[in-house]
């Protein structure tokens, strides 16, 4: 529907966890605890999806993108987080 939400990196650029994301996100959206583990949080590119889990560090996985899109794939392509 083209809705966006912003969240704040609330421990930082290089701290923030996928967790602390989750957590901002769940209450943004006003949904109960007992659907959490139906959301995960992607990082994307045309050619590679990855999964985080929740002590992850998504900037630092955009930051890294490149090492670890060469790692699974021929193709680097420009991430998104998701």
């Amino acid at each position: 529907d083209g809705t966006t939400i912003e969240l704040d990196l609330v421990s930082g650029p290089a701290e923030t966890t996928v967790r602390q994301l989750h957590e901002q996100m769940m209450r943004r959206l006003r949904l109960p605890d007992n659907v959490a583990h139906v959301f995960g949080i992607w990082i994307c590119s045309k050619s590679v999806r990855i999964q985080l889990n929740p002590d992850h560090k998504p900037v630092q996985f955009l930051l890294n993108w490149k090492r670890y899109a060469s790692e699974l794939t021929t193709n680097t392509g420009e991430p998104t987080l998701r």
